[in-house]
């Protein structure tokens, strides 16, 4: 009889193999793939029961999973090791190991079985390998840094991200038929992850420094649109049934974007710094992979629950799911599974850090505007805005009052009504602490209300603004104008509260006299009792669009025409420039202050001072972190924040007036619904509140102290009268003539 022997390891994987054969059959199937970054082995675990039943050591620093289209082969790109293990899934064990390019990291398999291709990110090339021998037949070069290989399902062509790329990011297209790189698409900078759908007609990209995904036209080979991530997004898995895609994030989400919209719809709560994911074949389930939590969570994806986690080796980074057997003919389920997942686990996490803009609360200040401004269809052609400022009590602070128009409009008036406890000031003469603006060609009276009203009975201050010159015609109020600005009074004893600013009496009229329809927006007076705390959403807020564009703003109305949004920080100048970071208006320090992971760090100066940030992202070379509420218009960058077209491949970088309402970007600029996960992309004066006039001012032409702009219900115009109104005008102007 001859002796032999086994070693322990080869014993232990044939022990595995024999207990997965004895409980399963042959073809041990279907089972879960876990490459695992840190412990260099590949875990298997058993989906029919969550039980993880075997280990199997592999090459070093194992990166990228495929899986044959039979589902007995399982390939691993090992990182450090310039190699891919061939593992048999009957016996869980390696088979065969095959050198590739310099610092493999993913890798794909073509659905007709016939080869694979493997990213070498250290020689920026693909290795084309036949998958019967386990030779590699052909090398393509491709872009800097290539990282996930995907594949179309009719094996005709191969997708690979270039992740180094960055002016902009690419996806290089190779024709396997002649392996060659046919196209490089155009996507947003740094690109890591990507997927194909069922039908081979969209590739969704995972642009990692971005927080957006690229979705791919793969009949046109470009971008046809991109969407914004609550987070940095890695891995990307596509359901079978191509109802969704979900999105791994580092921030320690899954978002599921539905494919008919391209819109995030749902999102699950998973472990930390999570990874790869993987869908079964029948489209029920997903594994995720947990980098730090060395965890894999399991997701219902039809109920939209998670169903638990189980640990596997250190630091797992890739997923795949084999499927043998009959089972794998049949269709995934046609049923959707559900856009509304909910988040499953309790733990509180750090939040990530909310990046706002490089300047401190302050009043908007006054723009002389270098364009004209524009009033959408569904708004009044006549806009006023009173403005809003911040004060503690016992202060004073001013406020300006602006004009926007798409006719001509020769007068207008108006009273603003304010809270006793945030008046507006009187002068020593006893009338209201108001100043016309000196470039305004009109001129403007103000008064107290009601009439003949003293000190702490005024309720509200009238306004009115009209050409008064005789020999003349009349001026036009320039569209866009300051046309005056306000001092209010805080009472000593005032509450920290915020005290409306509210328009009445408005009128305005065209140079003719007729009456021109309008709308009045509230300002208000927020009074506050002590200095915000750094880093305060307020002090990140900026206007977008409208006559206050890149204005300091508390809220939409401070913003003439336009949006209140929370500043995104992007990188200015330098390698990283046109990427976002976390300190915007400031720097981020090797200090944590939010956890103890050693890439976290402390924002210095600017806007989120004090606050936490990642290191990782932070600007190279120490170059400005800005805060900005533009964006790139469209291209493969649409929604992108930025600072300069330059930032914003084949578009242009600006502001819309868009604004995020509810979602994981709630108060952020958009230019539409795909840059606000779970939450829609509105214009403020879309459908704006407007004014209710009284019905006193209809019918009066009696004002002491002042007059009103006539308008009556006795069927005569308004027109008939104007000639009334300036002597008017100049009688009342004349009364005010120490003001």
């Amino acid at each position: 009889m001859t002796a032999f022997s086994i070693r322990p390891r080869r014993a232990a994987v044939l022990i595995a193999a024999l207990v997965a054969m004895s409980r399963h059959g042959a073809l041990a199937a279907p089972f879960a793939y876990v490459a695992n970054l840190g412990s260099d082995s590949l875990s298997v675990i058993d989906i029919s029961d969550q039980t993880l039943v075997a280990a199997i050591p592999v090459g070093s620093n194992p990166d990228g999973i495929a899986i044959s289209p039979d589902g007995i082969t399982v390939y691993v790109a090992n990182f450090r090791s310039d190699s891919v293990s061939v593992v048999d899934t009957r016996i869980n064990a390696v088979t065969a190991t095959i050198a590739v390019g310099t610092g493999p990291v993913g890798l794909a398999t073509a659905p007709n079985g016939a080869f694979a291709y493997v990213s070498n990110r250290g020689t920026a090339s693909v290795s084309r390998v036949r998958l019967a021998s386990n030779e590699v037949t052909d090398t393509i070069l491709v872009g800097d840094g290539p990282n996930a290989v995907a594949i179309a399902p009719d094996s005709a062509f191969a997708y690979v991200t270039n992740s180094f790329t960055s002016e902009p990011g690419t996806v290089s297209v190779i024709d396997t038929a002649a392996n060659t790189v046919t196209a490089n698409v155009l996507v947003l900078r740094n690109p890591n992850r990507l997927a194909i759908t069922p039908d081979g007609r969209t590739v969704y990209v995972t642009n990692f420094r971005s927080w957006n995904v690229s979705v791919i036209d793969t009949a046109a080979n470009a971008v046809i649109t991109t969407i914004r991530i609550a987070g940095r997004p890695g891995g990307i898995a596509v359901n079978p049934n191509g109802a969704f895609a979900y999105v791994v994030t580092e921030a320690g989400d899954v978002e599921v974007i539905e494919t008919a919209t391209n819109q995030v719809t749902g999102q699950f709560t998973v472990g930390a710094r999570p990874f790869g994911i993987a869908v079964t074949h029948d489209g029920d389930t997903a594994y995720v992979a947990n980098f730090d939590s060395d965890t894999v969570d399991v997701l219902d994806l039809v109920n939209g629950i998670g169903r638990g986690s189980l640990g596997v080796g250190a630091q797992p980074f890739a997923v795949a799911i084999n499927c043998i057997g009959t089972d794998c003919d049949k269709p995934p389920h046609t049923r959707r599974p559900t856009p509304t997942a909910t988040r499953t686990e309790t733990a509180t996490r750090t939040p990530t850090a909310t990046l706002t803009p490089r300047r401190t609360t302050t009043p908007p200040r006054t723009l002389t505007p270098t364009r004209t401004s524009t009033v959408p269809p569904s708004v009044a052609p006549v806009v006023i805005q009173i403005g809003s400022a911040t004060g503690a009590p016992g202060s004073r602070v001013r406020f300006d009052v602006r004009f926007a128009s798409t006719l001509d409009v020769g007068g207008v008036q108006l009273d603003i009504v304010f809270d006793p406890h945030a008046r507006i000031a009187a002068k020593p003469n006893g009338k209201p602490d108001c100043t016309v603006d000196p470039n305004l060609p009109q001129q403007v009276g103000f008064a107290f209300q009601p009439p003949d009203c003293h000190g702490t009975d005024c309720t509200a201050v009238r306004a009115l603004v009209v050409d008064l010159r005789l020999d003349e015609n009349v001026r036009l109020i320039p569209n866009g104008a300051v046309l005056y600005s306000c001092v209010a009074t805080i009472a000593s004893d005032a509450p920290a509260a915020h005290y409306p600013l509210t328009p009445t009496q408005l009128v305005a009229a065209s140079p003719a006299g007729d009456r021109v329809e309008a709308t009045g927006v509230s300002g208000e007076i927020v009074v506050v009792l002590a200095r915000p705390a750094r880093g305060a959403l307020s002090a990140g807020l900026l206007c977008s669009g409208g006559v206050n564009d890149d204005a300091p703003c508390a809220r939409n109305t401070d913003c003439l025409l336009g949006a209140c949004v929370v500043a995104q920080g992007v990188c200015d100048g330098g390698d990283d420039d046109g990427l976002l970071c976390d300190c915007a208006g400031g720097t981020c320090s090797n200090q944590p202050s939010c956890s103890s992971d050693a890439r976290s760090g402390t924002c210095t100066g600017g806007a989120m001072d004090g606050t936490c940030c990642d290191q990782a992202t932070n600007c190279h070379g120490h170059r400005p972190c800005a805060g900005t509420q533009n964006l790139c218009l469209s291209g493969p960058g649409k929604g992108q924040s930025c600072l300069r077209d330059a930032q914003c491949p084949h578009s242009r970088c600006q502001s819309f007036g868009r604004v995020c309402a509810g979602g994981d970007f709630d108060r952020y600029a958009c230019v539409d619904a795909g840059d606000c996960p779970r939450g829609t992309c509105v214009d403020p004066l879309a459908t704006p509140t407007p004014v209710a006039l009284p019905a006193e001012v209809f019918a009066s032409t009696s004002m002491s102290g002042g007059c009103a702009m006539i308008n009556r219900h006795d069927g005569r115009s308004i027109g008939d009268v104007w000639p009334l109104l300036l002597p008017l005008a100049i009688a009342w102007r004349r009364r005010s003539k120490n003001d």
